[in-house]
């Protein structure tokens, strides 16, 4: 594995138990900071070296970004109290997920970055959430399904969900769906959390999601492991039982031990050592390759497998209407225009946006039925068994 891995895990044991780390006398800093950046967990890095009293010339980078993180985090939690309160004030019940309440269970809150705070109504509250956060200022950013993305310039940005996941995700909705009938009251009107458990589970769920997606970075799996350490009492038990119904069991005892060998010194094996190397080299949102080649698996899981080229080039040309709903709301309403739509696009990636084309051309060829099966293969080799149409 490479050193500048090992450097940043063992900066996040550091910050995470406060205790000194070793790292070698020629740490390359630079690469450091980048990975760190780039895994959005700079201020646990920089937690980790100040616990190590560690010294270099690159040191005040780490300082100043984590400040400016704190400050940020600052800004969306006042942003989220004044939202949470418009909330109650309009009797529509929400929880806030994620970031915003794992942050929580780390020694300090600012070591968790959020990029941004997402928040789930009932369905029935979702239109009138969503006027909510109109009438505080925020802009309507990216729209599916499920979600709505709400800006305000310059860094605020609230994710409003409807649902845990969306219509396709129909090996985790069953259970998802019904978070609702399990949520817990808290002393706050109208705000409810999840159970701890089906805390987890999201969490570990919207992980394994992304992990299938193209990959994952170091900022979830820090949050698994700080939940199932830092949370007394959790049913383990009920957790497994769940997500051995949900087929994701396996591939959870893979992400545990691979934890373990983390920050428990738990020997290394080689599953453990080929995820650690996938979420090393993905970054926070995962590589670009391997997501061309989990958008190509999910077209053969729901179409059936097809050697056939010229669809492949037509299928990324031409979206269906699900996918350029996301692109072009006024579809949701208006799906005739579907081809007019699909000549805007493209008059759009000519004029603005002609490196898209270059960007087209490696999407296909990251696509090929050779790259597919690596992928299968892959996610079968850490439990993520994947099932093709014939």
């Amino acid at each position: 594995m490479s050193n500048i891995c090992d450097c940043i895990l063992a900066l996040i044991g550091s910050a995470l138990t406060g205790k000194a780390c070793e790292v070698p006398h020629d740490t390359d800093w630079v690469s450091v900071f980048k990975a760190s950046y780039q895994h959005k967990i700079l201020p646990m890095v920089y937690y980790g070296i100040i616990n190590s009293s560690l010294e270099f010339d690159a040191k005040e980078m780490f300082l100043d970004n984590t400040l400016i993180s704190a400050y940020n985090q600052q800004v969306q939690l006042v942003a989220y109290e004044e939202i949470s309160k418009k909330f109650a004030k309009n009797s529509i019940d929400h929880i806030p997920l994620k970031g915003a309440v794992v942050k929580d269970l780390y020694p300090k809150s600012e070591m968790r970055v959020m990029g941004d705070i997402d928040i789930l109504v009932k369905e029935d509250s979702y239109d009138s959430a969503c006027t909510v956060m109109e009438k505080l200022g925020y802009t309507k950013g990216d729209v599916t399904e499920n979600v709505t993305a709400y800006i305000k310039k310059p860094n605020l940005c609230f994710e409003i969900h409807k649902h845990l996941v969306s219509n396709e995700d129909t090996d985790y909705s069953d259970y998802l769906y019904g978070v609702w009938d399990r949520a817990l009251a808290t002393d706050k009107e109208h705000i409810y959390k999840l159970s701890n458990e089906d805390l987890f589970i999201y969490i570990f769920l919207h992980l394994t999601k992304h992990y299938k997606l193209g990959g994952i970075g170091f900022r979830q799996l820090v949050d698994i492991h700080i939940i199932r350490t830092k949370i007394n009492g959790l049913n383990i038990d009920y957790i497994k039982k769940n997500f051995a119904e949900l087929g994701v069991l396996k591939f959870f005892e893979n992400i545990i031990y691979m934890l373990d060998v983390w920050f428990e010194n738990a020997p290394n094996n080689k599953i453990s050592e080929f995820l650690t190397k996938q979420i090393y080299t993905s970054g926070a949102y995962g590589s670009v390759k391997r997501g061309d080649a989990a958008i190509a698996l999910k077209n053969i899981i729901n179409n059936g497998s097809s050697n056939n080229s010229f669809k492949k080039v037509i299928s990324i040309a031409f979206l269906p209407l699900k996918n350029m709903k996301d692109v072009f709301p006024i579809l949701n309403k208006m799906p005739f225009l579907l081809p007019v739509m699909w000549a805007v696009r493209w008059f759009k990636i000519l004029i603005f946006k002609p490196n898209n084309i270059k960007r087209q051309k490696q999407r296909i060829e990251n696509s090929t039925n050779k790259e597919v099966e690596k992928y299968i293969n892959e996610l079968n080799y850490v439990g993520l068994d994947v099932k093709i149409k014939n």
